[in-house]
């Protein structure tokens, strides 16, 4: 699921326990209503969790077929 947020729309305030002023959030349809603080853990989530894929894909990679084993003569004997 792709998160972005549009500046040029406006927000809802929201008053909620111990936000005297209000709180601005966003709702997102069918799904629920969110605070910038909650859309901005989520993207930071997001962002992490592509990095954590691209770190498997490369060790995958690294493992599988990126690192060739050294020529037997290059090998010490094992004893």
């Amino acid at each position: 699921m792709a998160i972005s947020i549009d500046a040029s729309q406006e927000t809802p305030k929201a008053k909620g326990k111990g936000h005297a002023k209000g709180m601005e959030v966003v709702q997102i349809k069918d799904i629920g209503t969110f605070s910038r603080e909650q859309i901005e853990t989520f993207k930071k989530v997001q962002n992490l969790k592509s990095c954590v894929q691209l770190g498997l894909d490369m060790h995958k990679w690294l493992t599988e077929g990126g690192i060739r084993l050294p020529p037997a003569e290059y090998h010490s004997p094992v004893t």
